[in-house]
């Protein structure tokens, strides 16, 4: 997979920061330009091109992993991830595994008894 940059687009920190990229099947010549420096090879403008796209596709592996479960219901959470409430619950949520991350998404977790809402 390669990417080719439109006008504009810009380069930070390792990400892609610009809304102005589009995916595709080859590297046009015409956007190799604004990256080569005054005495800089074509080939070492390329190589830069190909790190971007691995630092990109990295980036897309840790946004698919960080995919929030949805929860709608109370019940225990025995795996590691993101979780997303999908509504108010009744009843209380129990995090029984390591490396939980549970979005309330604005939504609230109601227990008239005396045990918590959230139990770790």
């Amino acid at each position: 997979m390669r990417i080719t940059f439109a006008p504009g687009a810009w380069i930070h920190a390792g990400r892609i920061t610009a809304a102005c990229i589009s995916l595709c099947g080859m590297v046009s010549t015409r956007y190799i330009t604004p990256f080569v420096q005054p005495g800089e090879r074509v080939r070492q403008a390329v190589q830069k091109i190909n790190t971007t796209v691995d630092l990109l596709i990295s980036d897309l592996h840790i946004i698919k992993q960080t995919i929030k479960s949805p929860i709608s219901e109370a019940g225990t959470i025995t795996t590691a991830g993101s979780y997303i409430l999908t509504n108010t619950i009744e009843g209380s949520i129990t995090i029984a595994a390591s490396d939980v991350f549970l979005d309330l998404n604005g939504y609230g977790i109601h227990n008239e008894s005396e045990e918590g809402c959230i139990t770790v």
